[in-house]
């Protein structure tokens, strides 16, 4: 392992000529990026059947994976429309491939064929979003098997990267981003006392580009890279501060909020105590995603824009100002 180099893109060339033979590719197979980041995924074509393989970072256990693949199977055994993981040759779900930073982790999956609504979300995707979303949650409320992965706990919200992003914010944001920060810890505090949060497996990453819609208009959560145990209050959260971004009237953007939730409402329904926590939820996964944006731009991965201080300014300000009409 080089510690020169964080993280690098494999080309498709080489990772087909591992893969082939371990999953017994014709010739024809074809392979191209799809989209790069902390995991790298390549679209797999063969004739007219499309599958998705991803690398996982070097830095991701090999236990916090397989217990993702896990997941996914349950889910996929109980009729639930998931990127379902398929085994190589000899029956294993990942192998590992070399890269200049370590060895990574491959898992190839059935594509999941739709358009993602992202910025042109409609009230009638985002109840599809909801509904999916608490299908999601009551069947993850049904496994019970041991489960190897990270929690949504204080330490997840308030502990990994807030030093980092603290340290480096400017000088504008930081009383804001220490004010947020402090405000979370007394609310956590109370969510750790309450008996009345819904609590269990949640996917971790629901903002508008991580489900799409299928052929026949049902929404289909993918990408589980963050699935962990926690508050399901973030699940619910963490769309409506996906849909918030959105470019749009504010009008708009509350009535897809409102549409997420019916749909939610109409197959698990939520407590009170879930949804007086979602500000709160709502900041943390702005806060989380300050730091990801950070930590990806010190390793050279992405844009450069999280180190200057107008970025702090206007991400610590768009919050505030959010929090003062919703809290």
């Amino acid at each position: 392992m080089s510690e020169a180099i964080a993280y690098s893109v494999l080309k498709p060339s080489a990772i087909l000529e591992e893969a082939r033979p371990r999953y017994a590719w014709p010739e024809k197979a074809r392979l191209g990026l799809k989209h790069t980041g902390t995991d790298t995924l390549y679209t797999v074509i063969i004739s007219d059947e499309i599958f998705l393989l991803r690398i996982y970072s070097a830095h991701r256990e090999a236990e916090a994976i397989a217990a993702e693949l896990s997941l996914l199977l349950n889910f996929s055994r109980a009729g639930l429309s998931v990127p379902e993981p398929l085994p190589t040759v000899d029956g294993t779900l990942s192998w590992r491939i070399h890269a200049p930073e370590g060895p990574r982790a491959v898992v190839l999956f059935r594509y999941i064929i739709g358009h993602s609504p992202g910025w042109r979300m409609t009230p009638y995707e985002a109840k599809s979003f909801g509904e999916s979303t608490a299908k999601f949650h009551s069947v993850a409320d049904q496994i019970d098997e041991p489960w190897s992965r990270f929690r949504h706990d204080e330490s997840y919200f308030l502990k990994q990267g807030l030093p980092d992003l603290l340290e480096r914010s400017s000088a504008g944001s930081r009383p804001i981003l220490e004010g947020t920060v402090e405000l979370l810890q007394h609310a956590v505090r109370r969510f750790n006392s309450s008996s009345e949060m819904n609590t269990g497996i949640c996917h971790g990453d629901l903002h508008k580009q991580n489900f799409v819609i299928d052929n026949r208009t049902q929404a289909i959560l993918i990408d589980f890279g963050c699935c962990g145990h926690g508050w399901r209050a973030y699940d619910i959260a963490t769309p409506r501060w996906s849909i918030q971004a959105i470019d749009t009237e504010q009008s708009h953007r509350d009535a897809l909020y409102r549409a997420f939730l019916e749909g939610y409402n109409h197959v698990k329904v939520l407590s009170d105590a879930d949804l007086e926590a979602v500000p709160y939820f709502f900041a943390a996964r702005h806060l989380w995603y300050m730091e990801v944006l950070l930590r990806r731009a010190l390793l050279g991965i992405g844009t450069w824009y999280p180190l200057t201080d107008r970025w702090f300014d206007e991400e610590s300000d768009w919050l505030r100002s959010w929090l003062s009409e919703n809290l």
